[in-house]
């Protein structure tokens, strides 16, 4: 309820959640996804799944898949960028409640890695009518993608100073 004391009256405001923006560390706090290193990290739930070096715990997106690369579970087709699959609300509804009926710690853990949420997002508790449907809510972080991390790896890149395991070329 909101007091309009030029018109000297009461009256009920209904905000609308359109967007929610933050960059990518405060993102998991938002919208309840594992974050930019889990199997699926991306901050607008695409399917994609990341890949990671074997026995390492952190994902990196990929679209193509480096050379000589078999780690099971990350070994997808490379993927057109222009065909990126939408993502999907029914899925990230129906992922939601397999991940918040899990029975123990230990299948938590397992379907958070399978379907990239941790926890319901910051704005599920909103009347549906009230904002965007969730995941669509959230924006991208080009911000840290564009001015940070890729400027920072073109850079390395270009002056052949790029951290990378020994025998890597």
């Amino acid at each position: 309820m909101i007091w309009d004391a030029a018109e000297d009256r009461l009256f009920r405001l209904y905000p609308y959640l359109l967007l929610a923006i933050t960059d990518g560390p405060g993102m998991t706090y938002l919208n309840g996804l594992v974050g930019h290193s889990g199997a699926y990290g991306c901050r607008l739930y695409c399917p994609t799944k990341g890949c990671h070096k074997p026995n390492a715990g952190i994902y990196y997106p990929a679209l193509s898949l480096p050379l000589d690369y078999a780690v099971v579970g990350c070994d997808h087709a490379d993927i057109n960028v222009h065909h990126i699959p939408p993502t999907s609300t029914d899925k990230y509804s129906q992922n939601l409640v397999h991940v918040m009926q899990s029975p123990n710690e230990t299948r938590y853990k397992t379907r958070c890695k399978e379907t990239g949420i941790s926890k319901p997002s910051l704005f599920s508790g909103l009347p549906a009518n009230r904002r965007l449907p969730i995941p669509g809510c959230f924006t991208a972080d080009l911000m840290h993608l564009v001015s940070l991390n890729l400027t920072e790896l073109l850079i390395d890149l270009w002056h052949g100073t790029l951290d990378c395991n020994s025998g890597d070329s």
